[in-house]
């Protein structure tokens, strides 16, 4: 078997003396039936002074709340100064601009934050779904649920279960499916045994594989040398095992997602969250705005950004479409139309470490550290590895991909989908390599434009070591998982922040009890729950 990792030094306490349940509803029952200036000078008060200055522009300040006092989802209503905060933190780029130009700005966000509101609101069909695997990640499992429900409108779940898990998150899931939140486009959750998307044949092919490993070493003199090879081999084969499975639940996800005639749907991590890039070093973009500012915007008041912006390009997608076969139909020379395809989208990931400032009272960061979102902020530097995709079912490309039909090579030859069974190929960052690449080739520069614009990014959070080490059965114990891999990564930055996904927590507690504030008992059930969920994955260690 492979060796237990040595104790590490003892870390931190996660959280202070607080119940985070009792907080929560706390600030629920405050934001459901309490004053809205109360609320959010109570929100305020739950961070520490320089998590204070971070949020400016994402807590409105009380000089301007009586503006969304009477609006839903708490928009600034047309021809109203958008608050002011929002630019307290950017000296750099207000140092830049004269005061009229700082004006124009704030007009055209808010402009555009109200257009793009409205796109919401009138949305209540469709939704985004999710493939995602689990393993011991019932810590993560909440806040990942809550941030996309928000953003993302996500509302569709298939959670496939490692066969290797400790744990279950049933009960999270009946939690989530039991309420359902009574508002437009309530979540279903399922979760998936690896019976669901794994042959018979094939589970029995890899338990036989390791049962041959273990017995090969069981014999074996207790030294070093047959220790380290039993954990490099017996490590490996679980290591492509998962990865295998990770590609069969892929494919039977999708599968699944084509007979519901689902449309976008996503297959990044619990550990990832779709968001919008940071400003590097004062620069603004080329149009003289903020990105910071323009992404917390996104956050604070625009729920189902993300879906809503998506389908919107989608919309100007097909009309290049119909432009450009009417074109071709004119000249009578033919030619395909995956020039202007939008089926996949792949977005760059930057990971963001463990380090946290010291040097802060430990009380007033209790509230923060039940979420990821919001307890990190420190960026390791550059891409973290391979983008993540979102894919589009209702595309024929991706529908017959998805059913292994998808031939890139007749499509591209006879402007229509022919149907093959050759392509199998399935990758847990590209998802359809063979279609995002062609697609992502022949897209038009307008599509390209419109997709780069929002300046989409996916976030990967290492977190902490306890949240880190919380699958004792994961592949990579021994390898890759362990407490100095972890130590190595958790302080890796050169100093560059982002908090430009802070406000969505903030809007998301708007954006329920607006709906119906009967639940805010379930939501904080629900949430956070991370202190207590690590502790005991702690003490179950500590028995092994």
């Amino acid at each position: 078997m492979i060796h237990p990792l040595s104790k590490p030094p003892k870390s931190r306490m996660i959280g202070g003396g607080i119940s985070p349940l009792i907080l929560f509803v706390g600030v629920l029952i405050l934001c459901c039936f309490g004053s809205t200036i109360l609320h959010r000078q109570s929100m305020i008060s739950l961070f520490s002074s320089e998590v204070e200055e971070d949020m400016k522009g994402i807590l409105p300040t009380t000089a301007n709340i009586r503006t969304e006092m009477h609006n839903d989802h708490g928009i600034e209503e047309k021809g109203k100064e958008v608050n002011k905060a929002t630019t307290t933190d950017t000296p750099s780029s207000s140092s830049r601009m004269s005061s009229e130009q700082q004006q124009q700005q704030r007009q055209e966000q808010q402009e555009q934050q109200e257009e793009d509101t409205t796109d919401a609101d009138a949305d209540d069909t469709g939704h985004f779904s999710a493939c995602t695997l689990w393993m011991d990640d019932n810590h993560r499992l909440d806040e990942w649920l809550a941030y996309h429900y928000y953003i993302l409108k996500l509302r569709y779940v298939i959670i496939g279960i490692d066969p290797y898990s400790k744990t279950s998150p049933q009960k999270i899931i009946n939690k989530w499916n039991q309420y359902n939140f009574n508002i437009s486009g309530n979540i279903t959750i399922i979760g998936w045994n690896e019976t669901e998307y794994v042959s018979k044949k094939v589970r029995k092919q890899n338990k036989n594989e390791l049962n041959e490993i273990e017995s090969k070493y069981q014999n074996k003199n207790n030294d070093t040398n047959t220790n380290t090879d039993f954990t490099l081999l017996y490590g490996t084969a679980k290591t492509n095992q998962y990865l295998s499975r990770q590609r069969l639940f892929m494919k039977e996800c999708s599968r699944h997602m084509v007979s519901l005639s689902k449309t976008w749907v996503s297959y990044h991590d619990l550990d990832e969250y779709i968001s919008f890039q940071h400003k590097t070093d004062g620069i603004i973009n080329d149009s003289g705005k903020d990105i910071t500012i323009i992404g917390q915007q996104k956050f604070k008041n625009q729920p189902y950004y993300i879906y809503n912006k998506l389908n919107q390009i989608k919309k100007q997608q097909e009309a290049i479409v119909q432009q450009h076969e009417q074109h071709h139909a004119y000249n009578n020379t033919g030619g395909s139309s995956s020039s202007s395809l939008m089926g996949c989208i792949s977005i760059h990931r930057k990971r963001f470490c463990s380090k946290e400032d010291e040097n802060k009272d430990e009380n007033k960061y209790d509230y923060i550290k039940k979420f990821d979102t919001l307890r990190y902020k420190y960026l390791t530097p550059n891409r973290d590895g391979q983008p993540k995709s979102f894919i589009d079912l209702s595309q024929p490309g991706p529908k017959a991909y998805a059913m292994g039909e998808y031939d890139s090579n007749n499509e591209q030859r006879n402007h229509h989908i022919k149907y093959s069974a050759s392509n199998k190929v399935w990758n847990p960052h590209t998802v359809m390599p063979m279609y995002c690449q062609e697609e992502e080739k022949n897209r038009s520069k307008a599509i390209k434009s419109l997709i780069g614009n929002e300046k989409f990014v996916m976030n990967h959070y290492l977190g902490s070591w306890e949240s880190y080490s919380a699958r004792p059965n994961d592949s990579r114990i021994g390898g890759l998982r362990t407490y100095d891999a972890w130590l190595e990564r958790s302080n890796f930055t050169n100093g560059q922040t982002s908090i430009v996904s802070r406000p969505w927590f903030n809007g998301f507690i708007h954006f329920i009890c607006d709906d119906d504030p009967t639940i805010a008992a379930p939501i904080a059930r629900g949430l956070p729950g991370r202190k207590e969920q690590e502790e005991e994955q702690r003490r179950k260690r500590n028995e092994m």
